[in-house]
C-alpha cells in the first residue's frame, strides 16, 4: 500500500519549476548542454541535527548547493550560459556522503534506497510535466517529453558529451536491490494551476517504471509519496528549509571497537525539517 507523508503548510512551498521562470535567469533545456557541471552532489562529513535546531540544521548541511544546485553550464565559444536540466546520480556507500537538492517550487524528487546505495533524481516540473512552450517544437506532446526526459532516463539513463545528466536505475537496480530497499516520490501538494490532484498520472508512471526494474518496490511499504507544498517565494526558498531534501550516509557512524568487530552505518533522509528515513545497522 502506498504510503502518504504530509508535510505541514508551516514548513513552507517550493517546486513548481514553471514558478522559477518568473524569477530565475536560467534557461531550460530538454537535451543535455554541451559542457555540463553537476553540483546536484554535494559530500560532507556525518552531523545530526540538536532537538528543536533542525531549521538550522538543514540550512547549513544544504548551504554549499544554494548559488548552484542541479545547474548546468552551456559553454559556447567561450560565453557560459546557466542551463536547468533533470538529473539523476547513484552513489554507493563506501565513505560518507550526503546528497541535497534545494529550491524545490514544483519539481519532483526520487529517492531510493538501500544498504548499499541512494539513487536519487530531479525533475524540473515545467521541462517534463508541463512543460515551458518555448521547448515543444513540431509534433511533440506533453507525454512524449515526459517519456523521454523521465521515463527514459531512469531506465535507460540520458547521456551527456562529458558524464550522464541522468544515469540508469536499470544499470545500479541490482546493487541497490537488497531486502532494505525503499522509494521516496517526494512531491507537491498541487501542479502549476493550482490543482490538488498534482500529476498523479505521471507519478505514476514513474513509479511503474521502477518497479518494472526492481519488482521488490511493489511489496507494502517500500514505495511511500512525501508530499510538500509548493509555492514558495524565492526569498523563502534561499532563507528556510522549504524546499530542501538532505540524504546523508555515514558507514562508520559508530566506529569498528577492533579490526574483527562491525562498524555501525546510519542513513538518514529528510525533507525540509522532517526526517522521513532512517536505517541504522553494523556492517
Amino acid at each position: 500500500m502506498m504510503k502518504l507523508i504530509y508535510l505541514p503548510l508551516l514548513l513552507a512551498a517550493w517546486l513548481i519549476s514553471a514558478d522559477l521562470v518568473a524569477d530565475s535567469h536560467q534557461r531550460r533545456s530538454l537535451i543535455p548542454a554541451k559542457s555540463v557541471d553537476n553540483v546536484f552532489l554535494i559530500r560532507r562529513t556525518m552531523s545530526l541535527p540538536e532537538p528543536g535546531h533542525e531549521e538550522e540544521f538543514i540550512m547549513k548541511e544544504t548551504a554549499d548547493a544554494v548559488p548552484a544546485v542541479w545547474e548546468f553550464v552551456h559553454d559556447e565559444k567561450g560565453v557560459k550560459e546557466e542551463i536547468d536540466m533533470n538529473t539523476a546520480l547513484f552513489q554507493d556507500f563506501k565513505q560518507k556522503r550526503s546528497v541535497a537538492a534545494i529550491e524545490l517550487k514544483g519539481c519532483t524528487v526520487l529517492a531510493i534506497i538501500s544498504r548499499k546505495g541512494v539513487y536519487m533524481g530531479h525533475y524540473w516540473e515545467d521541462i517534463s510535466f508541463v512543460t515551458d512552450q518555448s521547448l515543444i517544437g513540431g509534433e511533440d506532446t506533453q507525454e512524449a517529453i515526459f517519456e523521454r526526459t523521465v521515463l527514459n532516463g531512469i531506465r535507460d539513463g540520458i547521456k551527456g558529451p562529458k558524464r550522464a545528466t541522468q544515469m540508469s536505475f536499470t544499470r545500479f537496480a541490482q546493487e541497490l536491490g537488497d531486502e532494505h530497499v525503499r522509494a521516496f516520490l517526494i512531491r507537491p501538494d498541487r501542479n502549476s494551476a493550482d490543482g490538488p490532484e498534482g500529476y498523479p498520472v505521471q507519478w505514476q508512471k514513474m513509479k511503474e517504471v521502477v518497479v518494472s526494474i526492481m519488482p521488490k518496490i511493489a511489496e507494502d511499504g517500500r514505495w511511500n509519496e512525501v508530499i510538500y507544498t509548493a509555492g514558495a517565494t524565492r526569498q523563502v526558498l534561499q532563507r528556510t528549509s522549504a524546499g530542501r531534501v538532505l540524504f546523508k550516509i555515514d558507514p562508520e557512524h559508530v566506529e569498528k571497537a577492533s579490526r574483527r568487530a562491525k562498524a555501525t552505518r546510519l542513513a538518514v533522509l529528510w525533507v525540509e525539517t522532517r526526517e522521513v528515513y532512517r536505517d541504522e545497522w553494523q556492517e
